[in-house]
């Protein structure tokens, strides 16, 4: 059996011992954007995406899950991470990072349209 393997990049943009805020996650996903996505990506590919964060321990969490984005989709994004951080307990509000990454791979094709109300349907069930 033959196994592809995905080229994975990190974008990393170092931050000195800052706590998580919009306005912070706003400026570094403009920055990611502007210099990667479009950059890199056509109108005919899209980017599997991973959101981490850096604590200043060295630690690394990803935030949220794998997410397939097309290039107008940097609204999407910065709510879906926002609303992500929002579910998180306070530690992640309240501790000092050092770096955000985030995590791409180029693909193929165009990513599903998001359908806001969509996302409502993947509501965790515990």
């Amino acid at each position: 059996m033959k196994y592809r393997y995905i080229n994975w990049n990190d974008y990393k943009i170092n931050i000195k011992n800052k706590v998580f805020t919009k306005d912070l996650l706003e400026t570094n996903l403009n920055k990611f954007w502007s210099e990667i996505v479009k950059k890199e990506v056509n109108e005919n590919q899209h980017i599997w995406l991973l959101f981490r964060l850096q604590w200043a321990n060295k630690q690394i969490v990803t935030i949220g899950k794998l997410i397939k984005l097309n290039v107008e989709d940097k609204d999407y994004l910065l709510n879906f991470i926002i609303d992500e951080m929002e579910d998180k307990s306070e530690y992640y509000k309240t501790t000092n990072m050092i770096a955000m990454i985030f995590s791409y791979t180029i693909k193929k094709g165009k990513a599903k349209d998001k359908d806001k109300d969509k996302d409502k349907d993947n509501i965790r069930k515990f």
